[in-house]
């Protein structure tokens, strides 16, 4: 087999790899689609030397410029891929660096956001998303994550998922200081969004039901009144 078979696919995934790296969608935050790829890659450079040593044989006095002239190809057809790297090493250092760092479990940094927060900051909403989704399916009980990406729904004007996130995170604690603030919040993107005023009240007084006798009662109170004028 000749050479230039690997040297083209090589040059057609990494070509893939620069589209998927350089605009937001969820194969570029993909576990599976990343270790399919570098597995592909490795493969086909095994594939690209084995060719070429094969026939290296018959290549006479000239072996050594042909090594070289291959070596300058591959490297052509791998940097297409320097993108895709940097935006991997990125992604999965940010979280891990403080962890391998730590070492001890009892040590280790608060979760942090830090890629989410920065796609926000470049306004790349629909990565944002992605990120704290994944964040979510690592740990449901992430109601940081779910508050999050509620925000995150607004800013893309997808208010029945910020809905259902805020939701799905109010279903998940029974803890007042907690609750109240996913309540309040829920309460104005119904009325901000969905012009409900019936339903956010609805969620207010129930809240202020389990609260009743505290001063999450008191701070829900405010917002009723807000409302009913």
């Amino acid at each position: 087999m000749s050479p230039m078979i690997p040297f083209a696919l090589l040059c057609v995934v990494g070509a893939l790899a620069f589209v998927i790296s350089s605009t937001p969608n969820p194969l570029r935050t993909s576990k599976a689609y990343h270790l399919v790829h570098f597995l592909v890659t490795f493969y086909l450079i095994f594939m690209f030397w084995e060719a070429f040593w094969a026939g290296a044989a018959s290549a006479g006095p000239g072996v050594l410029i042909d090594f070289f002239c291959h070596v300058a190809m591959l490297l052509m057809a791998l940097l297409l891929q320097a993108r895709l790297v940097y935006f991997v090493v990125s992604h999965y250092v940010t979280d891990l660096f403080p962890a391998w760092v730590m070492g001890d479990d009892r040590l280790r940094m608060p979760k942090t956001y830090d890629r989410a927060e920065k796609a926000e900051r470049a306004r790349d909403f629909a990565q944002a998303a992605q990120l704290y989704r994944e964040a979510i399916a690592q740990d449901p009980k992430d109601l940081e994550a779910r508050r999050r990406l509620a925000e995150v729904h607004v800013q893309l004007g997808d208010y029945d998922a910020a809905i259902r996130e805020l939701t799905a995170a109010l279903a998940e604690t029974a803890e007042l200081d907690l609750r109240g603030p996913l309540v309040v919040r829920l309460a104005e993107i119904l009325v901000q969004h969905r012009n409900d005023r019936m339903a956010a009240l609805e969620r207010l007084y129930k809240f202020k039901d389990e609260a009743a006798g505290t001063r999450h009662a008191e701070y829900v109170q405010a917002r009723i009144e807000a409302l009913t004028k």
